[in-house]
């Protein structure tokens, strides 16, 4: 009876860390603080906003640039992404939001 009932304490303990295990993509950033963004903000200001570095950062041929955030969290029961896409001026003041939006799959 003891060695049925720790089998099956065992195999309850590993299908829960199965459902909780989780992995994540990406640089994670605080998404709801988008709005507390405004045209004229530095990149360093942006950055300390969002609480987390961009994950690319792209040249556009008018001299602006382009920080991307992109983060993607999941578990055996879905997964949620983020993605902000934000221009800068070539001398690093935010010009406006280009892109984002959130993602959700699964159950």
């Amino acid at each position: 009876m003891k060695k049925t009932l720790s089998i099956a304490l065992l195999l309850s303990m590993g299908f829960s860390l199965f459902l909780v295990s989780c992995a994540s993509v990406g640089n994670s950033f605080d998404y709801n603080s988008i709005n507390n963004l405004e045209p004229g903000d530095s990149e360093q200001e942006v950055i300390d906003t969002l609480g987390g570095q961009p994950c690319t950062r792209t040249y556009n041929d008018d001299e602006t640039y382009d920080l991307t955030w992109k983060y993607v969290h999941g578990n055996m029961l879905g997964a949620k992404g983020f993605v902000l896409i934000i221009r800068f001026s070539k001398d690093g003041k935010m010009l406006k939001i280009v892109k984002q939006g959130t993602n959700k799959a699964g159950f």
